[in-house]
Order: C-alpha cells, then structure tokens, then sequence
C-alpha cells in the first residue's frame, strides 16, 4: 500500500521539530555557558577587528621567519612556527590569529565537557571556563603572532585526554604525553607538565606499560628534537638561548664579590650595584648585553659559559634566587595586572591606535614587513573606537588575583579532604590540575623573567580545578553523572568491595581500619572470595 502524498513532508517536519526541540533543550540546559561562549565570541570578533591583520613583538617576526625555512634555531622552538606554516595555504597572517582564537574557544568548550563528566553542575563548569574565554589578557595574546595559544591548546587537549577517565587506557596515555611532548617544543617550560601527568597515573595505577608508554610518548620526541638541533647548530639542546634567559633572572641581584670565576665568565659580573643597573629584560633582549657579546672560548659555547655562571650564581645566592623566583610568582595573586619594575611588557595591555615602537619595539614599517616577507596580508592598522574599547575593557575584566589565590586554596582544602571531599573519587584529578596550574608559571618564573602572558596558561587549570574542587566538598554541586563516571571506566565488570554492615549499623569483623572513611578507594581491586568470608559484601558495576 502507497503511502499518502503528505507523509514525507510530515516525517521531514516531524525531525525538524525533534531536532530543534533538542536544541532548545540543550540551550536551556547549558544557558550560562552558551551565554559566556557567545560573549567570547564577540569580543574575539571585536579584537580581530580592532588591530588588523594581527599585532606584532619582536618574538613574532622571528616566529614568522621560521615558519618559512623550518630550520631549528636558538632562540624558539619550531612547535609554533610549525603550526604557522600549516596556514600558509591562505596568504593573509589574520588567519592565524583566526586559529588562534578558534582554538582557545574550542579549549574552553573542552574543558566545560571534561568538568561535565567529572559530574559538575553545569553553571559551576561554566563558571570554570569564564576566565579563558573573557581575561582581557588573554584576548590580547591571542591576538598576538605569539605561542601562547596554540601552547594553551595542546595543554589542554593533553589533559582532557588524560582525565576523560579515572583510569586512561593505553592509547591515551600515549596521546597525552605525545601532545605534552609538542607542547614542550613549543614553550619548553612545559616539559615540567610531565610530573602531574606521570603523577595522575600512578596514583590511579593503571600499569606499568601505561606509564612507561606515557613518559617515551614524551620523552622521544623532544630527544629527536634535540639531536636534529644538535645537527645544525652543534649542540643537544631545545633552544640555544635557555642561558641567556635565566641570565636575565639572576643578572639584577647578582653579586660576584668573594667567587673565583674563569676569566671568561667575569665579564658577566655586573659592575655597578642592583638599584643602578638596567631593567633585567636589557640583559636579555639588548645587543649591548654581555650575554649578547659573549663568543665561545676553549672550545666552549657561549651558551654553555652563560649556564655554568648563571648556575654559579644561584649556588652562591640560592636564597636570593628563591626569594626573587617566587616573589615574582605570587605577584599573580595582586588585584591588579602592573608590571613590577623593570620588567615592563606593555605589549600585554590593548593601546590606543596600531602599538608602534615604544610599545611592542617593533615599528609599523617593520611589522608591515614582516608580514609582507613571511606570510602575507595587508597592512597593520587599528580600528579607532573598537581599540578605545577594549582599552577599557581591560581596566575591568582580567582574572582578579585574590580569586586565583582563593582558587588555589579551595583546591588545596579538597585534597585534604575538607567536606565530602575525601569520598569523592576526584582528589587525583584535582591534584593533576593543581600541580600543572602551580608547576607551569612557577617554573616559567625559576628560568626566565616575570610576564603576564606567561601566567595566562595556568587560567586553563587552576579555575577549572577550583569549580571540581567546590563540587568535592559540596555534594550538592554535583550533577548526577558523579556517580556514573567510575562505572562507565571499565569494559568489563569491576566490583566494588564496601564493609558490610550488621545490624546494629556497626561493621563486620575483618573490616580493614578506615574502610568505613573511605570505601570508594577500593573500587576496581578484585580480592579473592575469601573476602567475603572476613564480612565484606562485593557490588558488581557494570558499563
């Protein structure tokens, strides 16, 4: 029997409703964070519009040089420039700060679906990607021809494979520190990521094979890297220039009285007292540097004389250097974004008109070059209105430093178990997020000088480790899939053994001490049956 003339279109319509009907349903569910993603959206738009085709600093033309020959050189790793050359196929460079803001949108997409899954609210999840999607600083980088993005990107995706589930399989643990690896070609302070990676997957004891998989997906890239250097450039390292930076870290208090230095490395040794001598980015950036006009002797790099002092010195200082390091590391935690003295980056903040000289030390004829030689695209220019905006903008909305300390410190009561904290099967994740949040800028801080924008990657975990951290000490933060996330980690049925209660409440005989504190830290053990001889009952789980 033919079906009526009418019933294709009545199907067709009925699908549309459906579809639409989910849609809605989903928008009303994830309101907050469709609400925050649409304003990212919009100021994105607004930045891309406002410093047209991008906005240029000394480290973008070299990043735009190299992405050109794909040769590794001293002073960055070829993981950005590889990510450039991979856009050349469009001869405009406001592609690239395009990507660029696409993939921080798509970070905070990720990192809101990762805190759905560990079972978060979704406001409170929303409210844990606020500060990537809205931080005026983190508008500006994105911006910039400058790593941080991308770096940002393969952090993320890194981590979100590695937490997806309590226990990651083989081919995620692999992944991970594949990711972990690129992201250290790109930043190399990112190689301390691998701690809280490697840390994640032994306290969740997933086997030695993962593990081992995890730390040569790492370990073999950078190694491969560094011999390729080697190659062309005659030394095994990453980036030739790591001395010169830790140089700037330790020239500004630097006291060489009392030390037997070779002849050498004496030129290093500032002559004049810390309150006179230049601001330590001088040190780093200027031709007129002693590290800049240090040449190889015996045989010996000038990379390699600049490590030895610059590691003379700490010995010799180690509680300066300590004071300086983390000093540096906790301006993070002040209400407002100034640079301390002498180390201005005014390059971090919006500017009225295309930023010239004075501000990023690039001129508009040498970034239009730039652009021109490299990529190509037209010429920089600023959109007056948009620029005064943002301007303003930036006065108000970054990442207020009390709420990321605050963030820190809710982290650190849920690992302590404050609340419902130490039943909630969460305190791996949370240390994970915690220890790559803190590790990340303090480590950055130990090897190069202070900067905003090298404080921007730890927004992608400290807040969102914060809002877990909430739903740990507060049940009533959790979403019903808290419950469902171990369960739906296995293949295959796991058990979980609880103390088998008696009547009166009390447990049974044989119950091991502190089983009635913390139950859910034996979910998938598999003991013989004889546990159930000593009073322990077994509660199958399944997928």
């Amino acid at each position: 029997m033919k079906r009526p003339a009418h019933a294709a279109p009545s199907s067709s319509s009925h699908v549309i409703r459906r579809l639409l009907n989910q849609a809605f349903d989903a928008l009303r569910r994830h309101w907050v964070f469709t609400l925050l993603f649409v304003i990212g959206v919009v100021l994105r738009i607004i930045v891309q519009l406002a410093y047209r085709p991008a906005l240029l600093v000394p480290d973008s033309i070299d990043y735009l040089a190299r992405s050109r020959d794909m040769t590794p050189y001293a002073w960055h790793p070829l993981g950005y420039p590889l990510f450039i050359r991979s856009l050349h196929v469009i001869s405009n460079v406001t592609v690239v700060t395009a990507a660029q803001h696409v993939l921080v949108l798509v970070d905070a997409l990720l990192l809101y679906l990762l805190l759905l899954r560990f079972g978060v609210r979704t406001w409170l999840a929303a409210l844990g990607t606020a500060p990537i999607l809205l931080d005026a600083f983190q508008l500006n980088v994105e911006q910039n021809i400058l790593s941080e993005s991308f770096f940002e990107t393969m952090i993320v995706i890194a981590f979100v494979i590695l937490l997806w589930r309590p226990r990651p399989g083989l081919w995620r643990c692999s992944l991970a520190g594949l990711l972990l690896a690129v992201a250290s070609l790109t930043r190399f302070n990112g190689a301390i990521l691998i701690v809280p990676a490697l840390a994640f997957v032994v306290i969740r004891r997933v086997g030695i094979l993962r593990v081992v998989a995890l730390l040569l997906t790492f370990v073999l890239p950078i190694v491969a890297y560094a011999g390729w250097y080697d190659s062309v450039n005659g030394q095994f390292t990453v980036s030739g220039l790591s001395g010169v930076f830790l140089y700037g870290r330790v020239v500004s208090w630097a006291d060489c009285t009392g030390l037997r230095l070779p002849s050498y490395e004496r030129p290093l040794c500032p002559r004049v007292p810390p309150p006179d001598r230049p601001e330590p980015n001088w040190y780093v950036s200027s031709l007129s540097s002693p590290a800049r006009k240090l040449t190889a002797h015996d045989g010996k790099s000038a990379e390699s004389i600049l490590q030895s002092f610059d590691l003379t010195i700490i010995e010799h200082q180690p509680l300066d250097y300590l004071d300086h390091t983390f000093s540096d590391y906790l301006r993070q935690f002040l209400p407002t974004h100034v640079d301390p003295k002498g180390y201005t980056e005014s390059s971090n903040f919006f500017h009225a008109g295309y930023p010239g000289a004075n501000t990023t030390s690039v001129t508009r004829q040498q970034a239009a070059s730039a652009v021109a030689t490299y990529f190509g695209g037209p010429k920089p220019s600023a959109s007056v209105g948009l620029d005064r905006f943002l301007i303003q903008y930036q006065r108000i909305i970054y990442t207020w430093g009390p709420l990321l300390a605050g963030s820190l410190v809710i982290s650190l009561l849920a690992l302590i178990g404050v609340g419902s904290a130490r039943r909630s099967r969460r305190r791996a994740e949370c240390l994970t997020l915690l220890l790559a949040g803190v590790f990340l800028f303090l480590f950055a801080n130990a090897t190069a000088l202070f900067g905003w924008r090298y404080q921007l990657p730890t927004l992608f975990l400290v807040p969102p480790g914060a809002v877990l951290s909430l739903a740990m000490i507060w049940p009533r933060l959790r979403s019903e899939r808290w419950s469902e996330r171990d369960a739906s980690d296995t293949a295959r049925p796991e058990v979980i053994e609880e103390p088998a209660e008696r009547g009166d409440g009390s447990l049974a005989p044989g119950t091991p001490p502190g089983a009635s504190e913390s139950p859910g830290l034996l979910i998938g053990s598999r003991r013989s049956n004889a546990s159930a001889d000593a009073g322990w009952r077994t509660v199958p789980i399944t997928p």
